[in-house]
Parts: structure tokens; C-alpha cells; sequence
């Protein structure tokens, strides 16, 4: 089986530097080697689903998070568009998560890589960036498909697969740059759809684990999904991941539903002069730990429009240390935090559904900082209420470019804007021997490391 080799760079921050700096990327750059020279094709019985395309509820507008494999799928015409987006992670592989984004083929061929890059920002804050030179097959899939069907072919489908004039691997074949599968028979799998109510003015995507839902996101045309762009990141933590093409060629464009919207400088299918844009969305990434045996307690679903959601029952798979709840809250209220399985316990303190005020992501290009706020603030350390969305009054722990770190809190403020919070000094340059909070330690596997040296 083929396996992708170690990437070339890999962005960690150094234990003299207890630092969260977004404006540094993981760079990685894959070997195709799941191209093989021979043209064999292997035949499939594919069987269409007896269901209606459907328009999902929103196009993307803007913005929009997500983690682990993803795969983009070519389409069989002049051009092609991201059509479906999954990911999978597993309990053996820590902090792991692939990213798959299905396409069409383009034309009568494929391109062994594909301009561009995909970037993906987990909930640290430090983006990793993919170019887009490995693929494998789950055979074809029908547009039709349901998201049970699309992840177990993600599980069954064994042999190779010619698409595009490419002799695919099949996805569970797939190696990582450690010799490992990167997706099992036991993988914790997903495909996103449209959220129907996002937290916030940007497009989300939302998590789905089984079902009759159609992950199907390209728009009214109907196109079967043949092959999926890979790209996995490595030390991260679940929750909201943000994923964003940029500069891809006619083969990876943007499609018009959230999430196939990622690809940011095109214009999305069927959308006229639309802009695509990058997508948020709640990412399960396996984490240390027990799984979580109990169901999600009936108060943190206050005011949720899926009370007692069945993926999170564990009546249907184990719900493993990591693993990303799909709630979705009532007209009127928004989701604040993820709940997430951590340690065989529920994260009922991260997470509500909220009416309150709310802040986006601190920024000078969200608008939302206060003149007296240090400008090198980027985002927040995702922890109890803080994250991609904050509820007013809350005080969080935050980042800041350029080798820095965020020294004290700042507070989300009922306009929707950042102030000042406790300890407030702003943006500086921190050893670990200078003992840091030890949510900095906590926030990603990296500082976790860093911290134990010279840290609480």
C-alpha cells in the first residue's frame, strides 16, 4: 500500500517561545504516491440512491472552520468543483485528523496535482497548509449517496480505482507519513453539510456521523464523486476548525453550499460573481482517554433543536476521547463552544445555546478590537465559553502573531466588541521558564510539550 512520506516542513513552536502565532503555517508537500502506472480498470457496480437532489439550506457567504482528512472529488466536464467534504480520525492516532474533499474528473483527464493550496486552522490557531498532490477512491460515488453510504465506503471500498485516467488507491489503503492507515474499519468518520442555523454571520459547515443526509454540496448539477484530494494535520485538538482553498485550478473550484465553498479566489458554481469562501465547522480529532459511556445530559440542550441527538448516544458506535457532537440550536439562540467527549465526560461547560450577545474571533480584520487592544491579536485559546463564538461577559485567554503571546485576558463585550479583561498587558514574547497560565499548556499537544520543560 502506498503511504505519504513525512512532510517537508512541519511549523512547531519552540519551547523558548511559548507562543500561538496564526500567521505561521505548517507547510506540507505530499509525493504522489498513489499513482500507479498501470491502467487497469477495476469495475463497480454502483447503485443510485432512489432520492432527490436537494437544495441545501444556505450559500456560503464567507466563512467557514473544519480538521482532519479531506478529499476534494472532480466532476466530468470542463472544469471542476469540490462536491463533498469528510473527514476521519482514530483513537490510535492522537491529535490526528484527515480532511477528504471529493471531485469529478476534469475533461478526460486528471492532473496528477492540482494548483493551489488547502489551509486548514485548527482550534490552536496555527494553520497548516496542504498542496494538493495526493488522491485515493471510494469507487464512484452516486450524488445520491446518504452519508451512511458515503462513510461505509470509506470503510469497504478495497481496490483500485481508475478515474480521470489515474490509478487511485483506495482511501483505507492510504498511509501516513508513519506508515499508518489513515482511515480504519473503527475510524471516527464524518461528512459536512450546510449548517441549517450557524452561530454566527459566516457559513458553517455541520458534522455528520450516519444517516439519509446528502453530503452532496456542489449545487443543482449532479455529478458522481470519483476520487478525493487528501490532506491530513497532525497535533491538534477537536473543535472548530477553519478550511480554506486558495489559488486552486479549474479542477478544485468552488462549489455553491457550504462546504464545498472553501476554494476563496473563484467563483462558486451556479453562484454568478459569488465569491467562494472559508469554511468554519466543529471537527472531531482523537484526543487522550476514556470514551464517553453516558448519553449528553438533558440540560446543556436547552433551547437545541436535536435534543437527544442518536450520534451522541454511543447506541450506534463508540463515542471516543475527541469525538465532536452535532448540536444545533433553536431559531434565535447560537452555539457557543463545542460539546465534546473529553476523557469519557461530556464538555457540558463549553458549550450552550445561547441569545446573548457574541463575539467573532478577535481581529483588526473582524473589526471587533477596541482601540486600547493590542493590534497583533488573532483569535482566542479555545477553552470554557471561549472559542470561535463568545458570549458577552466572557474573559478569554488570547493569540497573537509574530512569535508572540497574549499576556492576561480579554473580555467580550455586549457590542459585540473585545475590551481588556483580567491581567491585561497584551502581546509579548514569553519563555516557558516564566511560567505561563497552564491553559497555554493545555491549548495544543505542542505547548503541552513545551510547557513540561520549563512550565507549570
Amino acid at each position: 500500500s502506498p503511504s505519504i512520506p513525512p512532510p517537508t516542513r512541519l511549523y512547531l513552536p519552540a519551547c523558548s517561545s511559548l507562543s500561538k502565532d496564526a500567521s505561521k503555517t505548517r507547510s506540507f508537500s505530499w509525493v504522489s504516491a498513489n499513482r500507479s502506472s498501470s491502467q487497469t480498470k477495476e469495475a463497480l457496480q454502483s447503485r443510485r440512491v432512489g432520492r432527490k437532489m436537494i437544495s441545501l439550506p444556505r450559500k456560503c457567504g464567507s466563512v467557514f472552520v473544519l480538521s482532519a482528512v479531506v478529499t476534494l472529488l472532480q466532476l466530468n466536464m470542463v472544469g471542476a468543483h469540490v462536491t463533498m467534504v469528510c473527514s476521519a480520525t482514530h483513537k490510535d492516532r492522537i491529535g490526528e485528523t484527515t480532511f477528504f474533499l471529493g471531485t469529478y474528473k476534469h475533461g478526460n483527464d486528471m492532473t496528477s496535482t492540482v494548483n493551489g493550496q488547502i489551509h486548514i486552522t485548527p482550534p490552536s490557531g496555527v494553520t497548516q497548509q496542504h498542496s494538493f498532490t495526493t488522491t485515493c477512491s471510494t469507487g464512484l460515488i452516486p450524488y445520491t449517496a446518504t452519508t451512511e453510504q458515503v462513510i461505509n465506503s470509506f470503510r469497504s471500498f478495497a481496490d483500485p480505482y481508475v478515474f480521470g485516467g489515474h490509478n487511485n488507491t483506495a482511501c483505507k489503503n492510504i498511509k501516513g507519513h508513519e506508515g499508518q492507515n489513515l482511515v480504519k474499519s473503527d475510524s471516527q468518520i464524518s461528512c459536512y453539510l450546510a449548517h441549517p442555523n450557524p452561530p454566527d454571520d459566516f457559513e458553517w459547515g455541520l458534522p455528520e456521523y450516519r444517516g439519509n443526509s446528502l453530503p452532496y454540496c456542489l449545487g443543482s448539477k449532479t455529478f458522481d464523486i470519483g476520487v478525493w484530494w487528501v490532506a491530513p494535520v497532525y497535533g491538534t485538538l477537536p473543535g472548530t476548525y477553519k478550511l480554506e482553498v486558495k489559488n486552486a485550478d479549474v479542477e478544485l473550484q468552488p462549489g455553491l453550499n457550504a462546504p464545498c465553498c472553501m476554494e476563496t479566489s473563484a467563483n462558486r458554481y451556479g453562484g454568478g460573481s459569488q465569491k467562494g469562501a472559508a469554511v468554519y465547522m466543529g471537527v472531531s480529532t482523537s484526543k487522550f482517554g476514556s470514551a464517553c459511556l453516558t448519553d449528553v445530559p438533558d440540560s446543556v440542550l436547552t433551547n437545541a433543536q436535536n435534543a437527544k441527538p442518536t450520534t451522541c448516544d454511543g447506541s450506534m458506535y463508540t463515542i471516543e476521547s475527541g469525538f465532536v457532537c452535532p448540536i444545533v440550536c433553536n431559531p434565535g439562540y447560537r452555539a457557543i463552544g463545542n460539546l465534546i467527549c473529553d476523557n469519557g465526560r461530556w464538555t457540558t461547560e463549553s458549550f450552550k445555546c445561547s441569545n446573548a450577545p457574541t463575539c467573532s474571533l478577535p481581529s483588526t480584520s473582524n473589526s471587533n478590537l477596541d482601540s486600547a487592544l493590542d493590534t497583533g491579536i488573532i483569535g482566542v485559546i479555545t477553552s470554557e465559553g471561549c472559542s470561535s463564538i463568545t458570549e458577552s461577559g466572557t474573559h478569554c485567554y488570547y493569540t497573537c502573531s509574530g512569535n508572540r503571546t497574549g499576556l492576561g485576558q480579554i473580555q467580550c463585550n455586549p457590542d459585540t466588541k473585545w475590551t481588556s479583561g483580567n491581567g491585561y498587558e497584551g502581546c509579548a514574547t514569553l519563555s516557558c521558564a516564566l511560567n505561563p497560565p497552564p491553559l497555554m499548556c493545555k491549548s495544543t499537544l505542542a505547548y503541552t510539550t513545551c510547557c513540561a520543560s520549563g512550565g507549570p
